[in-house]
């Protein structure tokens, strides 16, 4: 009986079933100057929303020991498809222990998307006054994106984890963000300045090179071949991402492919953007990822 039971329960689980989209967990609020590392699981984007959302719940793993648990409060989007998630009940998670821990989401109980990531404890100071701070690690590190509107010819974006402080990007420092294609630069961002230490999806809006004319969806649509994105600064290159353009297509990372096997480490190839901003400011964008060399 037990085994006709879960069989009949796998039927009722939808397809395709939940993706949490990584940028959105990994461009969390996180507390690293606390005794405790902590982070706010809130603005948690769900592609493939199941209608009955009471099923779908967050695990926070210590191996197979369970830190936290609970299910969601959801936001309804613009976008059927899609769902904003807050997580209930407790509005921070806080972690004691550094360590390997993964964020388990289930759908029905069955594991639908898992993101791992690690915590390094740092203390420095007498015994008598520490001072404590946390270092979080994740597998997007290196990771970044373009992204772009899909409902119109968007202005591309290019997007990436940047850890200044763990990198020894000097706080003020200015870098070069470009776009690349057969040995020409082809797009390029306003000069960024680092004024944040912590690790950060960062997005760059990029324009056509010299001036404030955007660079839109149609123009990388018009390249054929290898694209390389660049981010620099004077002394060093931060990161160097490469991405290739078919048939008027960004080629998507392997992780994006829908059969992607196994299914938990699906990276979902479209992003709810605008979420900071308020529901009326929701958009859809397409993402491409890629990982720095």
């Amino acid at each position: 009986m037990v085994y006709i039971a879960a069989f009949v329960g796998s039927l009722l689980l939808q397809s395709p079933l939940p993706a949490i989209d990584p940028s959105s967990v990994y461009g969390m609020k996180t507390y690293t100057t606390n005794p405790s590392f902590g982070f706010l699981p809130d603005k948690f984007a769900v592609g493939f929303a199941p209608a009955d959302i009471d099923r779908l719940t967050m695990h926070v793993l210590k191996g197979s020991e369970p830190k936290a648990e609970g299910g969601f409060y959801a936001t309804d989007t613009p976008y059927p498809a899609f769902k904003m998630l807050r997580f209930q009940p407790m509005p921070t998670i806080e972690l004691a222990e550094p360590g390997e821990y993964v964020i388990e989401f289930r759908y029905g109980g069955a594991a639908v998307t898992r993101l791992p990531f690690r915590i390094e404890k740092k203390q420095t100071g007498d015994e008598f006054n520490p001072v404590v701070s946390w270092e979080f690690h994740t597998p997007v590190d290196k990771a970044g994106n373009l992204t772009f509107s899909n409902a119109d010819d968007g202005q591309v974006w290019l997007n990436a984890w940047l850890a200044p402080a763990r990198e020894g990007i000097a706080m003020r420092s200015s870098a070069t963000i470009r776009l690349s294609h057969g040995g020409k630069v082809v797009a390029e961002a306003l000069p960024f300045m680092f004024q944040e230490p912590q690790n950060a999806r960062r997005g760059f809006k990029l324009f056509k090179p010299g001036g404030r004319t955007p660079f839109k969806k149609s123009d990388l649509a018009g390249l054929s071949g290898a694209v390389t994105g660049t981010i620099s600064l004077p002394a060093k290159t931060l990161r160097t991402f490469a991405w290739t353009v078919n048939g008027g297509k960004v080629q998507p990372h392997p992780r994006s492919a829908s059969d992607h096997s196994p299914r938990t480490d699906y990276w979902i190839p479209r992003r709810l953007a605008g979420s900071a901003e308020g529901y009326q400011f929701f958009h859809l964008e397409e993402q491409y990822w890629a990982i720095s060399n």
